[in-house]
């Protein structure tokens, strides 16, 4: 059977199993994965798959195209719980790729795929099939992020030491600067400093107008940092702001550091004036998120007054940045900033009027869902969650929980929808007036009033509470809502 016949046979064996339509129109290479996105934001999740499947059976013959759209729908099943389809694919896939018009990136892909949906066995096999041939330059740049992946698995092992022993004998005239950069990185992280710090010197000296150069001058600076080197991180943190004042951002994280690395030497004089340094440049710029972190990072630090001061000059640049931003995405995510800082510091005035005028946006971002991208869903999910947790903490229970049923209502598979759940019992536990028990002494019944446990348990809301107990992944959250609800046995 050749491929396009195995492709038509697994393609019939879905749609007779699960009974999907398809049209014979082909789908545009410009427009298939636009309208399949736009169907999945608005939950048309059988319209998704069918365009999903329509492009894989149009673009049969490109491998970089019809693996995208495998991707995507996996993701769909994995999205709505459809373990059988995902089976079903991801069998095929193993089984009949890849072949001959794959290129070696084609095949990276694909183990990454395999892995993703339960065939990480055959996924890592595929990796270990690259870097098993020679490298060169058509494939060096595969090997090493095979090889990267493979190390990351097995953890310390044999097999580890093998894959490290092959990255490090790369010919150093057969990488680029980015290859030399990802080396660096990996034998940074696996204990090889000397040699990682060395490679990371020759970039900023070979290539200085590179970016790979600018990322190591910021590496070196983090890597010094945390090994506690102080007066080693600060002259990389001065060196880049020297050499790379343009990169506004990473200059202010610059400065940032160099603030934190005072503090760790007791200089608190020379901080204070480095801090008024970054407001000033902060202001100056307008991007006040870098001076947001640092008043968090003073004020874990004990240095309080220090930290109030410096949120003080960020909330200034940060106001004058919202009311002339023209983007609703950096407006909110500043906004995001200001409310994790003022609420780290104590300010729940400030924290709850920026929750509330970022919702307010998020309400008008809802309604027009062909504009949402990945970056500006994932913000607003953050979004939710703080103004859950400032309604909480002002006892507006009734708030926060629609702020947490409208999280877990638009993203049922992100990584914090347990933590959504878990708040959520809470709240459903509080609503009938129970919040009076004190969660660390649950086994002293008589803080329950009898008219109230009367009421809960007539209600259903129990029950409701306990289903959606059951649907806790994480341990520890499952837990501990669990025996909130024992003492109303």
């Amino acid at each position: 059977m050749c491929k396009s016949d195995n492709f038509k046979y697994f393609l019939g064996i879905i749609l007779f199993i699960f009974g999907i339509n398809i049209t014979a129109a082909s789908v545009d290479i410009g427009d298939w994965s636009r309208l399949a996105k736009e169907a999945e934001i608005l939950e048309d999740t059988s319209s998704a798959e069918d365009i999903y499947l329509r492009a894989i059976e149009y673009h049969s013959s490109n491998a970089k195209q019809f693996l995208r759209a495998y991707m995507r729908l996996l993701n769909v099943y994995k999205k709505t719980g459809q373990s059988k389809k995902i089976v079903a694919v991801t069998d095929f896939l193993k089984s009949t790729y890849p072949d001959s018009s794959f290129d070696v990136n084609d095949e990276i892909k694909l183990a990454n795929i395999l892995i993703k949906y339960g065939e990480s066995e055959k996924g890592y096999e595929l990796k270990e099939s690259i870097i098993a041939r020679d490298v060169g330059p058509e494939n060096i740049k595969a090997y090493i992020d095979a090889s990267k992946s493979l190390i990351k698995h097995y953890g310390e092992s044999d097999k580890t030491s093998e894959y490290f022993k092959k990255v490090n004998s790369i010919p150093q005239g057969m990488q680029d600067e980015n290859d030399r950069y990802k080396i660096a990185l990996l034998q940074l992280s696996n204990g090889d400093h000397d040699v990682g710090i060395a490679n990371l010197e020759q970039i900023i000296s070979l290539y200085p107008d590179s970016i790979q150069a600018r990322k190591s001058v910021f590496v070196l600076a983090k890597y010094y940092r945390n090994e506690k080197q102080y007066d080693r991180a600060i002259n990389y943190y001065n060196k880049y702001m020297s050499n790379y004042p343009e990169q506004e951002f990473f200059v202010q994280k610059s400065m940032q550091g160099i603030l934190d690395c005072l503090i760790s030497l007791g200089d608190v004089n020379l901080a204070e004036k480095t801090a008024n340094s970054l407001a000033d440049l902060v202001n100056g710029i307008a991007d006040p998120r870098s001076v947001f972190d640092a008043s968090e990072n003073l004020f874990v630090k004990g240095q309080y007054q220090l930290a109030n001061s410096t949120f003080l000059f960020g909330l200034s640049a940060a106001n004058k940045f919202i009311n002339n931003s023209h983007s609703e995405y950096e407006r909110n995510l500043t906004r995001l900033h200001m409310i994790r800082s003022a609420y780290s510091l104590g300010k729940m005035e400030i924290a709850n009027d920026a929750s509330q005028a970022a919702i307010a946006d998020l309400v008008a971002y809802m309604a027009t869902p062909v504009n949402v991208t990945e970056k500006s869903d994932y913000l607003y999910s953050q979004i939710l969650l703080w103004a859950a947790k400032i309604a909480n903490d002002f006892e507006d229970y009734s708030k926060s929980r629609g702020f947490l049923e409208i999280f877990l209502h638009r993203y049922p598979d992100h990584k914090d929808t347990d933590y959504a759940k878990f708040q959520l019992v809470r709240i459903m536990m509080r609503r009938w007036e129970i919040d009076n028990i004190r969660i660390t002494d649950i086994s002293n019944r008589t803080h329950v009033h009898n008219k109230n446990l009367a009421f809960i348990l007539q209600s259903g809301v129990l029950d409701t509470v306990k289903n959606l107990i059951q649907t806790i992944n994480v341990v520890e959250f499952k837990k501990e809502a669990a025996q909130w609800t024992e003492y109303l046995q």
